[in-house]
């Protein structure tokens, strides 16, 4: 196998310079770094991985890690422990992960997160992109001074990142239009449900996909009030009565957003006796039971062990071997959960 002093001897220059062009090192002019990247390729270089991670244990890197924290937030504590996972593996590279756990949405709260965060001075940043002042303000501060950040879960084109990793939603959408058709016999009436609010990211890319869905592939469903979602908040299910009240010609509901798994229940036991399929994203515990008990007939996951290990994963490579993430969106596996498959 070719080393960096044979290609140094080729390419007529030092091994200095040839290893600041195989490390991605700036100083080089363009034409010299182009041959000792041919001559590196011709001659089927391969780096030494051992020597590489050594070299990576010398920079200290500390990475920083945003997510949210509580009880609306159940499908994070899983993106958090798969973080933490991969935070152990990264701290026996000399890498330190920092964690900072969004619990509430206080502008004093977040302001003091923010603060914390900036005064870190951090290598880089995996990070949901809460779009509060304080938040935006932290991603552009961390923007302007040139550190890389990944964002997961949800992406925001507005701010410089490496990369995206987590669910197409528009994509879910369609496929969750897709198993309330095959659960209702593609025909029937539907509705959409969500916590809140519909102004999120998110709940507006999966309602999109189930809208144009429906629209394109299944003309015999009918989406309830034109797809206006009934809106439901935590712990209080008067909303998602009514409407079971007011529409008795409902065979179908898509709980886009969650948050409270006990919606579920509420609307099988506002259905009463008619049949009922009810689709729903994520899988915890609490849709395990659900699923097997036949409350849910279908949820989709979307990973979220990969949303917490990949982007740390991520930000190591690019900070200690300069390699760049494989594509700008990185999408996590849509998969189909029923009550055989759990």
């Amino acid at each position: 196998m070719a080393t960096i002093k044979q290609i140094a001897e080729l390419a007529g220059v030092s091994r200095g310079t040839v290893d600041r062009v195989l490390n991605n090192r700036p100083g080089v002019k363009p034409d010299t770094a182009e041959l000792i990247r041919k001559i590196a390729a011709e001659v089927n270089y391969r780096p030494d991985l051992a020597g590489k991670i050594l070299a990576a244990r010398k920079k200290n890197l500390r990475l920083g890690f945003l997510t949210l924290e509580g009880d609306e937030f159940t499908f994070f504590h899983d993106v958090t422990q798969a973080a933490r996972k991969k935070a152990v593996e990264l701290q026996n590279l000399g890498v330190e992960i920092r964690f900072y756990l969004v619990r509430e949405f206080t502008r004093s709260g977040l302001e003091a997160l923010a603060a914390q965060v900036e005064g870190d001075q951090l290598d880089g940043m995996a990070m949901v992109p809460m779009m509060t002042p304080a938040i935006i303000s932290l991603m552009h501060t961390l923007e302007a001074r040139g550190t890389p950040i990944i964002f997961f879960n949800i992406d925001e084109p507005s701010v410089k990142r490496l990369c995206y990793v987590g669910c197409d939603y528009v994509r879910a959408g369609r496929v969750a239009a897709g198993l309330a058709a095959l659960t209702t016999g593609g025909r029937g009436t539907v509705g959409l449900l969500t916590l809140h609010d519909s102004d999120n990211y998110s709940y507006q890319e999966r309602a999109l996909g189930f809208t144009r869905e429906l629209s394109e592939r299944y003309p015999a469903m009918t989406l309830l009030n034109g797809g206006a979602p009934t809106i439901f908040q935590h712990g209080d299910y008067s909303a998602v009565h009514t409407l079971f009240r007011e529409h008795p010609e409902l065979d179908a509901i898509y709980i886009v957003n969650l948050g409270d798994f006990s919606v579920c229940r509420e609307a099988r036991i506002a259905a009463g006796e008619r049949p009922l399929s009810i689709i729903t994203n994520d899988l915890v515990a609490a849709q395990r039971e659900m699923l097997q008990s036949g409350v849910i007939s279908a949820t989709l996951g979307q990973q979220p062990e990969v949303q917490g290990a990949l982007p740390l994963q991520l930000l190591y490579q690019a900070l200690a071997f300069g390699e760049a993430p494989g594509a700008d969106k990185l999408y996590t596996d849509l998969n189909i959960y029923i009550s055989q498959n759990i």
